[in-house]
């Protein structure tokens, strides 16, 4: 049964993006929501695109022992996917005391390990050494 793209907007935006009915009072707030959803949807797309143009496919992984006859075939990389890698990329803060008794907060990002390095690579995305500007707390 082949579904339409209404129908698959919908799966995505139900199953991928966990969207449910909301009921607003208010034509605006309708709107907004409408806006948002419609949003989060075009980002899922575009990931996916990326992802997709960028040729990246999903690790493959040992099977579990009760299918040990099934034999994992490799497949695109879905949004889902990555971004529960890159959601593990962490950002911290490193608190240094200067000689005169401040405090010196330098933001710092980790180093991706290399599934978060290599879909970074595909998708064309540079992260910074730092977030902000280091201050004096």
């Amino acid at each position: 049964m082949q579904l339409t793209t209404v129908e698959q907007a919908f799966r995505v935006l139900k199953t991928e993006l966990l969207l449910r009915p909301i009921w607003h009072h208010y034509s605006g707030r309708v709107e907004a929501h409408v806006f948002i959803c419609v949003l989060a949807y075009t980002l899922w797309k575009t990931l996916d695109y990326l992802l997709k143009r960028a040729g990246l496919q999903t690790e493959i992984r040992k099977p579990a022992e009760e299918a040990w006859h099934a034999s994992p075939s490799s497949r695109s990389m879905t949004p889902e996917v990555a971004l529960r890698e890159l959601h593990r990329i962490h950002i911290g803060d490193i608190l240094l005391e200067t000689t005169q008794g401040q405090t010196l907060a330098l933001r710092r990002i980790a180093r991706p390990d290399a599934t978060q390095a290599r879909i970074l690579r595909g998708l064309g995305v540079e992260l910074p050494e730092r977030l902000s500007p280091d201050r004096v707390l």
